[in-house]
């Protein structure tokens, strides 16, 4: 009896082990919240990161990252939401980009 008592002991500290390790290691596993592609990575092994310093910069399926220049003077009337009308070499007439 004290033999396998010693054993259920044994068993369960296994078990908690298990489960601790199991939690780390869900901890170093990152995961993007939908599919997508890496665009630029950030940081590199040895650099800091959290939650204000992010390490990869990605792009959801079917999204296009643009570089656009706003004259200065149109500048105030550009902010997050508003729609653009984009010309590019290649394009199509028509486009639209959303900042």
């Amino acid at each position: 009896p004290e033999t396998i008592k010693a054993a259920d002991n044994q068993v369960r500290q296994a078990q908690s082990a298990l489960e601790q390790a199991q939690w780390r290691l869900s901890k170093r596993v990152l995961t993007a919240p939908s599919p997508g592609r890496v665009n630029d990575v950030i940081r590199y092994p040895g650099d800091t990161a959290g939650p204000t310093a992010p390490v990869i910069s990605m792009l959801p399926d079917g999204a296009v990252k643009l570089s656009v220049y706003v004259p200065e003077s149109a500048f105030s009337s550009v902010e997050v939401g508003t729609l653009l009308n984009v010309h590019c070499d290649g394009c199509g007439s028509g486009v639209k980009a959303r900042v």
